[in-house]
């Protein structure tokens, strides 16, 4: 510590603090997250000690930028620093604020997982609409609804839980599910009523074929009339 003779000092010591935000996780992948670091000190109020920095915000943001890792999941976007005074116990305390602003890389959920789940999607509506046949249809759009669920499955594991609404693209995976169920009940419903028509066709074949057989039986009778010679009596 070195002590200045206009009463300000320069303090080092070095340590490693290790900060927890709740995250808003309602845009995921495309979420901005911010976190506050504050800083005071309660035993001396601002009478006896002023906290104030020595680097301006763009200092300290370019700063930080040569210590963050650019390659990870994060990009360091923003840093801001608020200097105010806090009332604690009829004392004006001075405090510091550093406003951490950083935003997440989309491009990985992007590849892996929605547009994976949009071909999905669009490979079972292909199949619905697909010259093949209706039990076909079925055992393909259960196989893409298991696929679908891998997907589901694995965002489960990487979605963080800290936060109370869920995030868009849980809503966009649960719609895109129902559609499916929805078109696999509607394959079920048109073979459904592909086999009644079978049924009745069957029925009404078997109904014609007898309505036949009996006119035909209703003409040979009446050949046979015709060939018995009348006789008269006497």
């Amino acid at each position: 510590m070195s002590l200045a003779y206009d009463g300000s000092f320069n303090a080092t010591q070095p340590f490693q603090v290790t900060l927890t935000c709740g995250l808003m996780i309602l845009m995921f992948p495309f979420d901005t997250q911010m976190c506050n670091l504050t800083m005071a000190s309660f035993l001396y109020p601002v009478s006896d000690l002023i906290i104030k920095t020595r680097r301006t915000s763009a200092e300290m943001m370019a700063q930080s930028k040569s210590f963050f890792l650019t390659d990870g999941e994060w990009r360091f976007t923003n840093l801001s620093i608020i200097e105010y005074l806090e009332e604690f116990d009829n004392e004006n305390f001075s405090m510091i604020t550093y406003v951490i602003s950083m935003k997440r890389r989309p491009t990985l959920y992007i590849l892996n997982l929605i547009l994976p789940t949009c071909a999905l999607y669009l490979l079972d509506l292909a199949v619905l609409f697909g010259p093949s046949s209706l039990e076909e249809k079925i055992s393909f759009q259960i196989a893409i609804i298991l696929g679908s669920s891998m997907l589901a499955v694995i965002l489960n594991n990487i979605l963080p839980t800290s936060s109370n609404k869920p995030p868009i693209i849980v809503v966009f995976f649960l719609g895109t599910f129902l559609l499916m169920i929805m078109a696999v009940l509607d394959t079920f419903f048109l073979l459904h009523q592909q086999h009644k028509f079978l049924r009745l066709e069957k029925v009404l074949t078997s109904f014609q074929q007898g309505k036949t057989t009996q006119n035909l039986s209703n003409k040979e009778v009446g050949c046979i009339f015709q060939q018995v010679p009348f006789r008269k009596g006497g």
